[in-house]
């Protein structure tokens, strides 16, 4: 026999498992149920006549009186259970055409109360443990039959008992039937707790309240049934009970298959034995859903009453304060006893009449309801504004019983309505009016001068090259900075005008009662001249100019919206003069301003819609004639004009802070497009590209770059970088740092249009250069002026000192490509050679031609 298995029976009171281990329900034949003394039916399933016979000699041997029929296959065994009824099943493992696992899986299943015993030779002790807890009754061995007969009488006697025991189930449930059926007919919802049995009966109005279908009749089950959070309770309140020999009056939730919750009411006794025992436990439920809701209500209303946060005051019909919760002591100061049995006139502030009063009580008398602000008085005299909300109590006929007031304190919410308004109309950064304030300002302001025929003037301002200063010292000196600039502005303007912050570093100034132009060129020389000293900004001397734009009415606009476009012509008039002026309106600036304005928004979303391309002009070897790098040269294929020239737009790119994005875009295509040249075979040394003056003076230059490099792969000696002379002296050691930091990338980097500045061969010498260009002006004319001539054989000269390389930019004729070959210059590029062109013209070029021929 299997201990292990012996156990486990006997911890389950022996109950019979099939082959998926669940209980078994009612067996029917052919399972057999014979007295002991009758012969045992055995149904052996063995290949071996000999082993049958063995069996069967045992038996006689043991004196057990059996019936054995021996099968050896499929068939046989399908006749045998279909045509006898048998106690017993002896099986070997191994027998042909039969596996023993299904074997024993389809006897679990048709015939659960027929014991299988496997007798078999083969089979190892594990193999033999999983066998029996797939539903084999028992295991013995072949070759020692010693166990044989007991286990056969321990597998019939459990038989026995298994079936005795659901006869008196079914037994037991036809009485719980009849008895279901009883209390269905009376409709009470009645359960019954058998507890030594731990049966647990509900009866069909029981099942509906607690919403349940299946229920399997226990008490841990009916547990389950009930809310999460009642289950300890009612369980203690059970047991409660059941210790001190009481009723059990306990109230529970369920949560009902649609996710509604009931509230259920359980009453119940329990029944003693003569020891005093509990034998059963009998009750009764049922639902009081709508009377917990109500008491919630009440409860809900309550807590509401005294915590919330606003005053509460309850009168009756004659309006006596009957009732006032904290919130109305904390917003008054009027204690309980202060208020209770007076009226809320006490309360009155004086600023209303009695119309408001009236017309307040006819609202109320009319609707049940009156909503409104109010003023009144707190107990120590102070006004206050509060939102007050008062309803009308009517009983069943209608009659008013009571009047609530709901009221909250506004005061805070007053003053942040008057920030809100002041933000709305004034810039958060300087606190002077913005754009809206000073349109509507300026709009009342032409409305008076058209009907007193009077002038006034708008000045617009603008800040000279503050970008830098957000750029080099970040935006909160820039913010700072503007703050000191609106303060010092304010100062200066006239007592009624209007200076407002239109955005960014942008101001305008409203002049009214103007009596001459001369009136506000005045004022924009106060203005301009704000701007001599230096703000201090965080220890930062920072010296800024203004740029002014100056626009009158009538004379240059009869609206807000023509007025604020001239006075902006004309200061984009005046930063075109030199910047630090100001400059009056004139009509034919407007066809200027309105191109560029047209150029500057079509430049704003050019690169996303791809009309960018970088053009490269060929860098020629004068003394091998072999192309050995190209200048890259961004244009612009603007949808209406064409072909934009650089000089146009990248001014406008610089002054609008694009210049950066398109710079760092045409590295990476430069870089993109070597490699595509690489691939097709087509092997550049080098492309040159131009940096910015925004770029170098930049923080982080250095950091993009490697990022773009490391992006797109490139070795970093196939890039130059040029720069110009006048660029590096701008911010000499904050340039010479850069240029170290690309240096140390592996970046090549030339000086362009060399000889036009003013550098200082101190810093010339500082520089990690690889190479000069000889600016195009010096080329131009250098064969026939001595000057020019001079000039290029010095800068070529000096390079061979510092041992640099020297290129010539607009070389254009083949006797200035011989000039420069002769005194030593190593490259040049010019339209001699070739104008800019595509990537896909460059690359014919290279594998075509031979610039020595």
């Amino acid at each position: 026999m299997n201990p292990e298995r012996d156990e486990a029976d006997a911890a389950e009171g022996a109950t019979p498992r099939n082959g998926s281990g669940a209980s078994c329900p009612a067996f029917t034949p052919p399972v057999a149920s014979p007295p002991l003394t009758a012969p045992i039916r055995v149904l052996v399933i063995e290949d071996s006549a000999a082993d049958f016979a063995l069996l069967e000699h045992h038996f006689r041997h043991e004196g057990l009186r059996t019936l054995c029929l021996r099968v050896a296959g499929e068939g046989e065994l399908n006749e045998a259970l279909r045509n006898g009824a048998w106690d017993v099943v002896i099986s070997d493992y191994s027998v042909p055409g039969l596996i023993f696992e299904k074997t024993l899986a389809r006897l679990g299943r048709e015939y659960p109360l027929l014991p299988v015993i496997l007798v078999s030779g083969s089979v190892g002790e594990e193999r033999a443990v999983e066998l029996l807890k797939q539903g084999a009754r028992d295991f013995v061995l072949k070759d020692n039959l010693t166990r044989l007969v007991p286990a056969l009488e321990q597998s019939l006697r459990h038989a026995r008992d298994l079936r005795a025991r659901q006869d008196a189930e079914r037994s037991l449930a036809d009485s719980e039937s009849r008895l279901a059926l009883a209390l269905e007919a009376s409709r009470m919802a009645v359960w019954e707790w058998d507890i030594a049995d731990d049966l647990f009966y509900l009866s069909p109005a029981c099942r509906t309240l607690l919403g349940l279908t299946d229920f399997d009749g226990c008490y841990a089950s009916f547990l389950l049934a009930l809310h999460p959070d009642d289950r300890a309770r009612v369980e203690a309140s059970t047991r409660r009970a059941l210790e001190d020999h009481d009723t059990c009056n306990s109230e529970f939730r369920v949560v009902l298959p649609d996710g509604r919750i009931r509230w259920l009411a359980n009453l119940g006794r329990a029944q003693y034995d003569a020891e005093g025992r509990p034998e059963k436990f009998i009750g009764t439920l049922h639902e009081v859903t709508e009377r917990k809701h109500k008491e919630a209500q009440i409860v809900l209303a309550a807590q509401v009453f005294w915590s919330t946060l606003e005053g509460v005051i309850i009168t009756d019909e004659r309006l006596n304060i009957i009732a006032v919760n904290h919130a109305f002591t904390a917003i008054t100061g009027y204690t309980e006893a202060d208020i209770l049995g007076q009226t809320p006139r006490l309360l009155r502030s004086g600023r209303h009449g009695d119309m408001f009063y009236q017309a307040m009580w006819a609202a109320l008398n009319a609707s049940g309801q009156w909503r409104g602000e109010i003023w009144n008085r707190r107990k120590f005299g102070e006004v206050f504004p509060e939102l007050l909300t008062i309803s009308s109590v009517r009983n069943e006929e209608g009659k008013v019983t009571n009047y609530v007031a709901v009221f909250s304190d506004i005061s805070s919410s007053k003053a942040v309505q008057e920030n809100l308004d002041f933000l709305a109309h004034h810039d958060a950064l300087t606190g002077l009016p913005n754009r809206i304030l000073f349109r509507a300002r300026l709009e009342h302001s032409l409305q008076q001068a058209r009907r007193d025929g009077r002038k006034l003037a708008l000045l617009f301002v603008d800040l000279d090259r503050f970008k830098k200063v957000n750029d080099t010292l970040g935006h909160p000196v820039g913010d700072e900075l503007l703050i000191s600039v609106a303060a010092a502005m304010s100062k200066v303007v006239r007592e009624g005008d209007t200076l407002a912050r239109l955005g960014g570093d942008e101001f305008i100034l409203l002049m009214e009662g103007l009596n001459e132009p001369q009136d506000a060129a005045s004022v924009a020389g106060k203005l301009r001249d704000v701007f001599t000293q230096p703000f201090r900004v965080r220890g930062n001397a920072l010296y800024v100019t203004a740029s002014i734009g100056i626009a009158l009415y009538p004379e240059d606009g009869l609206d807000p919206d023509t007025l604020i476009s001239n006075a902006d012509v004309s200061m984009y008039q005046a930063k075109a003069q030199g910047r630090n002026t100001y400059q009056f309106f004139e009509s034919h600036m407007t066809q200027g301003a309105l191109e560029r304005l047209h150029l500057e928004t079509a430049l704003r979303g050019a690169m996303e819609r791809g009309e960018f391309e970088v053009y490269y002009q060929p860098q020629v070897s004068l003394p091998t004639g072999h192309i050995e790098g190209a200048e890259a040269l961004l244009r612009w294929h603007h949808p209406e004009r064409g072909l934009v020239s650089p000089a146009e737009f990248i001014p406008i790119a610089e002054e609008i802070g694009l210049i950066g994005e398109l710079g760092a875009w045409v590295l990476q295509a430069v870089c993109r497009q070597i490699q595509a040249w690489d691939a097709e075979g087509v092997h550049l040394p080098r492309v040159a590209v131009n940096l910015s003056v925004q770029q170098l003076e930049r923080t982080g230059l250095v950091e993009r770059v490697r990022r773009i490099l490391e992006e797109t792969g490139l070795d970093s000696s196939r890039i130059e970088l040029e720069v110009t002379e006048s660029m590096i002296m701008r911010e000499a050691e904050h340039a010479i740092e850069s240029l170290n930091g690309l240096k140390a990338l592996g970046i090549r980097l030339a000086v362009d249009d060399f000889g036009t500045g003013y550098s200082s061969l101190a810093y010339l010498k500082r520089l990690p250069l690889h190479r000069l260009k000889i600016d195009r002006s010096f080329v131009h004319d250098l064969t026939v002026d001595d000057n020019d001539a001079a000039i290029a054989r010095a800068i070529i000269a000096m390079a061979a000192s510092l041992g640099l390389e020297v290129l010539a930019e607009g070389v254009e004729t083949r006797e200035q490509a011989d000039f420069l070959a002769r005194e030593g210059c190593h490259e040049v590029q010019g339209y001699f050679f070739s104008r800019p062109v595509t990537a896909s013209q460059l690359s014919q070029i290279a594998t075509q031609v031979d610039w020595q021929s």
